[in-house]
């Protein structure tokens, strides 16, 4: 194995690629994390470049992909056998990515188009300009003055929301690092992660990305919305434009200061939460009835 990532089965599907003319051969690596390593390729059938994202297969440097995976209905047969075969996770890990990342593009979210799959490799669209790669969330932000950091976000917080209420996603590891800026829009990758709205941890995913975005614009010295305000937010329904407008207008007048402490806040991210009732146990159930319960008939 080379670079953590070029071992027997990935060379097969590189060259499967090159052999039904689907890509160029690779160029140069334009990003390398825990995950994977994504390099630049050009898409022959319309000469446009393109993406290439190797997932490494040699050491599983993110020990947590199981909790990501169990639950989620879409892989609901494939949980006991990627437990004992660290390649099939890593198949399915590439493949819920190319799932997600589809979902999104139906739903009009911006993000990288997928074009092809295999094994442990994804092909998909290239976001920035003559083969220079689109910034970095975190790069954007660095320069930012107070105004445009207030206005990226809002403009984030939007982003959210549209992926939870119209792609029915929860993206499970939202940081400056895996969003991309290029034309004054936001590009949401990196989704190997994500889950379903109905996946039995999505809320609690959801709650922690809103507070890693919110200690992201920290940082940046600007005020940010209340945590149990922003989750409202997002996952609230029917709004409708002038709704969402309102909103946002009603949160800002309840923004924290970024060297305040809300106490709040500390009892928002621990407590349980529940879409409906039939997700509270009945030890739950039993205090509720008991707090609710009428006393003059008892």
């Amino acid at each position: 194995t080379t670079q953590l990532v070029f071992d027997r089965i990935t060379k097969r599907a590189l060259e499967a690629f090159y052999k039904n003319n689907v890509i160029a051969p690779l160029e140069r690596c334009i990003s390398t994390g825990k995950e994977a390593s994504v390099f630049v390729s050009t898409l022959l059938e319309t000469g446009t470049p393109v993406a290439v994202k190797i997932y490494k297969t040699m050491m599983m440097t993110f020990k947590d992909r199981d909790e990501y995976i169990q639950g989620e209905y879409r892989f609901r047969h494939r949980e006991r056998f990627t437990k004992t075969n660290p390649h099939k996770m890593i198949k399915v890990w590439a493949e819920k990515e190319f799932r997600n990342l589809k979902r999104l593009q139906t739903s009009r979210i911006r993000c990288p188009v997928p074009f092809a799959l295999k094994e442990n490799i994804l092909v998909m669209e290239f976001i920035g300009g003559d083969k220079v790669n689109a910034p970095i969330f975190k790069e954007k932000l660095e320069g930012a003055s107070t105004e445009e950091a207030s206005r990226l976000y809002v403009k984030l917080l939007k982003l959210i929301r549209d992926m939870f209420i119209k792609a029915g996603i929860v993206h499970g590891d939202l940081s400056e690092y895996n969003v991309l800026y290029h034309n004054d829009h936001l590009y949401i990758i990196d989704v190997s992660q994500s889950m379903e709205i109905n996946h039995p941890l999505a809320l609690d995913f959801l709650r922690r990305d809103l507070c890693n975005v919110n200690l992201v614009f920290k940082r940046t010295g600007i005020k940010v919305f209340k945590l149990r305000s922003m989750y409202e937010f997002v996952t609230q329904q029917q709004m409708s434009k002038l709704e969402l407008k309102e909103r946002v207008y009603q949160m800002i007048d309840e923004v924290v200061d970024a060297s305040e402490v809300d106490p709040d806040e500390f009892v928002f991210m621990n407590q349980n939460l529940f879409r409906n009732i039939g997700e509270l146990d009945m030890e739950t159930v039993e205090k509720i009835l008991y707090l609710n319960k009428d006393t003059k008939s008892d």
